[in-house]
């Protein structure tokens, strides 16, 4: 007798494990983020976004040379005021 109740608990512990299992398998497929494959781009897109990147790499090197060259005539105009309040 207490041979079969044990054996009913088990497999009753077996159904409740089943079942979290099926559960939480499907927890983790819905919740859980996939990596995502990069889009397929066509050769057109391939060559715009390249040369978007080219021109924003050539502005950025436009930009530092300009703000550099305002830096130095900054530094110039102060010596120039420094020079003639003396």
């Amino acid at each position: 007798m207490l041979h079969t109740i044990i054996a009913q608990q088990t497999q009753y512990t077996l159904a409740y494990a089943l079942i979290f299992a099926i559960v939480f398998l499907g927890f983790l497929v819905v919740c859980v983020p996939r990596p995502r494959k990069p889009a397929y781009r066509s050769p057109e897109e391939e060559k715009a976004a390249k040369k978007k990147s080219e021109i924003d790499k050539v502005r950025a090197k436009k930009k530092k040379a300009r703000d550099k060259q305002n830096k130095k005539r900054q530094k110039a105009r102060k010596k120039a005021l420094k020079k003639q309040n003396q």
